[in-house]
């Protein structure tokens, strides 16, 4: 039995290192590197970028995924954090096959791997590898199963799967940490945040129950990532990043106060580790040098990731001279909880400590800023502070005297206002209105001299010249959400929309409902028809514009347009005419109204009551949407409602696009006689929930003239999900039209010891589990009828007893899928490169006079197929296939399909004759994938 393949997330574990820039594609180097996928366009095969390497061009896409987007907010709003987050996270990877980037680390240290991913559910182990340090999947049961190295009794490498693991949910992401401890051999797992124990794992002292395990592969170096399968899974924000030591801050200052003292405190973060819980012992747990006398470094214990650093005792002497830009501090081993404290990025750095003399001017401040009345004033005073000397007390502070200004002006009508406060302290302020204020700033330099001083000597006063900026806001502004007004989706003549104003620099002065005439106007235009304008204000900086009511007729031809201004009395301290936006031209448009057409109005039957489905009824909408997602059933869903529909048939109809239904009858009439049961009056007639527009809006939204026609045919037509075994029938037996098999042909059920044993010895797992003991016999064309939906996977699983063929045989644009075994044992295959049908003989060999096992799987929406032969996972390829089920490039697994009608009609077995027939068991049709062809692996190595 051949293995499945599953989905397998790896990493690779061995050699180098990663660089990184934060939000750069990951690219082939040294630790630490990140990959958020956002630098991708959507539909970007990441396939030899960026050092991506997979098994085929299409193994990993960039992809906007709606689901799995959408997951993605899920997951921020059940607080889970990202990797990267300062990342949009619009774009997801893809992996559909085996992917593998050479990423990798320095020999020892240790790495922290982390991503987001929505894995799929494996149900057995791959095979391990001593070349994987780590692997681990996610199983059936929901749980994750870890590969590592067991060391006692005798050192083995086994799966194991972790008891304390967390149930994986597949539909929602998880954030995945892998801890790698090259120093000791040994990797830890942590899910959304939380390390995995085992009773089987070790804590960090060795002790039993706990969450490091042992890896397998112990070459102490990381060398690359890989991610392989067949089943979708999606990853995100992938980061490979060594331990990080950040601090708040790298400069300390003595207290304003002059004392010798320093109050402020910086935070230590720590990422990818955990520090020790203190008290923290100098040389022991950290080491600081260059330390200024009489202070000292202190590190207090606030949690596992963070810090306080602070200076304590009292600086002496405590003069700029005696300060330092050279203290530095190193976190020991003994200080993390993985140790090896030269491996953590950042934990050496430099400080400075900044100590002053105590004399001079203290500026608290150094900037004017205009009111927030916006009218020219200063909102702000400056108080200074006077240490080692102290103000003269004259009765008034002039300018010449006790100060100068400098190197620039008082901008505009404004004033400088110098008032003593006492000994030690003056007030400075700017005094009247400046008449230029829209925004922009001015500046002075303000020298105090020396009659300010009692000491009567400025020079000898640090600080005693001061350089001031003077800010101005910028004038209000009112800014518009929009300005067009647009009919609801429902095209009953109401407004869908409002627009909002948002005021800034100043204030609204009321809430609430707007009066017209008083709090705005309609300056010209008007209204259309009876729509209403109301506008509600907020009260503080927002205003909300809406049309209320209805209007009648509302097509294209009513469009309109008017101005609205604003009052004075709405806004706080500034006028109207000062505000930018406070009159505003606004549009109206109305939609036309939607209209449905039918491709036609007649169903036919095939037989036994069966309709022909093979192109179906389209129902078009044209000026409007139909709601729901592409492939739902609007009969099913209640979006319409039926009559004189003929008992034993069913109508669906499937929406295919926005604008497109497809008109379908299932089952099998109970009465079909031609022409008594012929129908002339089924009819369809749309509810409101099938559109954006109210059903009554929409012409043509009844249809009461559809016809059934029917023709007394016998021939019975199988659908999906179908299976044909054979063993059902007696030796000798010939299909016919009762089982939709076209009599010609003469197709047998046989029992030839030859053929049965050949199929039998061949092979142990096939499409369908029975005893194998009876085939089809084939010696010229024949078909069975397989009527299957429209869109869609579909999947065709067989046992062919292959016959090579000399010649090549007439193609057909009524093929979606056909195949053939030529005199040289190529596989060669009926398909669409671009221009047309082709036959194109792949580099795939087929032994001829033996049984092969093929499976195709149809993309019917996208009109593409691939070919897996004889159970492998790995499906044909070839340079002319494309990369992908869009057919967005070449050189890949799926083949064109020619004919392009979106659905199966029939299985045709063409060739063979009674010296060389051809046979077939097995023959499965439908919509679910193989079991060998699904499953999901994670894994490192």
């Amino acid at each position: 039995m051949r293995a499945s393949r599953k989905i397998v997330l790896r990493l690779i574990l061995g050699a180098a290192c990663l660089q990184v820039a934060a939000t750069a594609p990951l690219r082939a180097g040294t630790v630490p590197v990140a990959e958020s996928f956002e630098s991708y366009d959507a539909g970007d095969l990441i396939t030899d970028q960026g050092d991506w390497d997979g098994v085929y061009v299409d193994a990993g896409v960039v992809s906007t995924n709606v689901a799995a987007i959408d997951a993605l907010v899920a997951y921020t709003n059940a607080s889970g954090t990202f990797p990267l987050p300062q990342e949009p996270h619009a774009k997801v990877l893809e992996l559909s096959a085996a992917l593998t980037n050479t990423v990798s680390s320095a020999t020892g240290g240790v790495v922290i791997a982390e991503w987001l991913v929505m894995p799929a559910l494996r149900d057995g182990a791959t095979e391990g590898s001593t070349n994987h340090q780590v692997a681990f999947y996610v199983n059936t049961d929901s749980d994750v199963v870890i590969w590592r190295r067991d060391l006692l009794p005798t050192p083995t490498n086994a799966w194991l799967t972790l008891t304390g693991s967390p149930t994986i949910d597949t539909s929602t992401w998880t954030r995945v940490t892998v801890t790698l401890d090259y120093v000791t051999d040994r990797f830890q797992l942590a899910i959304d945040g939380t390390a995995i124990s085992d009773a089987e794992g070790e804590k960090r002292d060795g002790d039993p129950n706990g969450s490091w395990f042992h890896m397998v592969q112990t070459n102490s170096y990381m060398s690359r990532f890989h991610a392989g399968g067949e089943k979708l899974a999606y990853l995100d924000d992938l980061v490979f990043t060594n331990r990080t030591v950040s601090y708040s801050g790298t400069t300390f200052t003595e207290d304003a106060i002059d004392n010798g003292n320093v109050s402020e405190t910086k935070t230590i973060t720590l990422s990818g580790d955990a520090f020790v819980a203190g008290p923290y012992n100098s040389g022991t747990h950290f080491t600081a040098t260059g330390v200024p006398s009489g202070l000292a470094v202190a590190l207090a214990y606030v949690s596992p990731t963070e810090l306080t650093m602070s200076l304590t005792g009292t600086a002496s002497p405590h003069t700029v001279n005696e300060g330092t830009s050279g203290m530095e501090l190193t976190l020991e081993d003994d200080i993390f909880a993985l140790e090896n404290g030269a491996d953590v990025d950042g934990s050496t750095t430099t400080f400075a400590v900044t100590l002053h003399d105590g004399l001079g001017v203290a500026w608290p401040n150094t900037t004017f800023t205009e009111a927030a009345a916006n009218n020219g004033t200063i909102g702000n005073e400056i108080t200074l502070t006077l240490v080692g000397d102290t103000f003269v007390d004259d009765g008034a502070f002039n300018t010449g005297d006790e100060y100068t200004i400098s190197a620039g002006s008082v901008p505009g009508d404004l004033g400088l206002s110098i008032t003593y406060l006492n000994s030690t302290q003056v007030k400075l302020a700017l005094t009247n209105a400046a008449t230029s204020h829209d925004g922009g700033s001015g500046g002075f330099t303000l020298a105090f001299q020396n009659g300010a001083f009692t000491s009567g000597d400025a020079g000898a006063v640090p600080n005693a010249s001061q350089a001031l900026t003077v800010t101005f806001l910028t004038q209000p502004v009112l800014t518009y959400s929009g300005t067009a007004f647009a009919e609801a989706s429902n095209n009953n003549g109401t407004i869908g929309n409002t627009q909002t104003a948002t005021l800034v620099g100043t204030t609204l002065a009321k809430s609430g409902a707007l009066t017209l005439n008083t709090d705005y106007t309609i300056t010209s235009g008007a209204v259309p028809g009876t729509l209403a304008l109301s506008i509600n204000s907020d009260g503080t900086d927002e205003l909300t514009l809406s049309l209320g009511s209805s209007t009648s007729p509302h097509t294209s031809l009513d469009n309109g347009s008017f101005e609205v201004t604003f009052a004075d009395a709405l806004f706080a301290n500034v006028a109207a005419s000062d505000i930018a936006g406070s009159s505003e031209s606004l549009s109206v448009t109305f939609d036309d109204q939607p209209t449905i057409s039918y491709s036609g109005t007649v169903f036919s039957e095939l037989a036994g009551g069966l309709i022909n489905n093979n192109n179906p009824i389209e129902i078009t909408l044209d000026g409007d949407t139909f709601t729901g997602a592409n492939g739902s059933d609007f009969v099913a869903d209640g979006k319409v409602t039926t009559n004189n529909v003929p008992a034993g048939l069913t109508l669906t109809l499937t929406k295919s696009s926005n604008t497109k239904l497809l008109a379908r009858l299932t089952g099998a009439a109970t009465e079909n006689d031609d022409p008594d049961d012929d129908v002339d009056d089924l009819t369809i007639t749309f509810k409101d929930s099938a559109f954006a527009a109210d059903a009554a809006q929409v012409t043509g939204y009844s249809k009461t003239n559809l016809e059934i026609d029917f023709n007394n045919n016998t021939l019975a037509i199988n659908t999906p999900a179908y299976s044909e075994s054979f063993e059902s029938y007696d030796d000798g037996y010939t299909m016919g039209m009762a089982q939709g098999w076209q009599p010609h042909g003469s197709p047998v059920v046989t029992t030839e010891t030859a053929i049965v044993s050949a199929l039998t010895s061949g092979f142990s797992e096939f499409p369908i589990d029975t005893t194998h003991t009876k085939v089809l016999r084939v010696t010229e064309e024949t078909t069975d009828e397989i009527l299957s939906a429209s869109g869609g996977d579909l999947y065709t699983d067989c046992m062919l007893y292959m016959v090579a063929r000399d010649e090549v045989p007439p193609g057909s644009a009524s093929y979606q899928v056909a195949f053939y075994v030529n005199s040289s044992e190529k596989l060669v295959l009926w398909h669409d490169a671009g221009s047309g049908g082709e036959w194109l003989e792949t580099a795939t060999t087929v032994t001829t006079s033996t049984w092969h096992r093929f499976t195709v799987k149809q993309d019917q929406s996208n009109f593409r197929y691939r070919l897996y032969v004889d159970g492998a996972v790995a499906p044909v390829a070839d340079a002319v296939g494309y990369a992908d089920r869009t057919g967005a490039a070449t050189s890949g697994s799926w083949f064109g399909m020619v004919n392009t009608n979106g659905f199966m009609s029939r299985v045709r077995l063409i060739g063979g004759d009674a010296d060389a027939p051809t046979y077939l068991d097995d023959l499965v049709v439908k919509q679910t994938k193989p079991e060998y062809l699904t499953g999901t692996l994670f894994m490192f190595r």
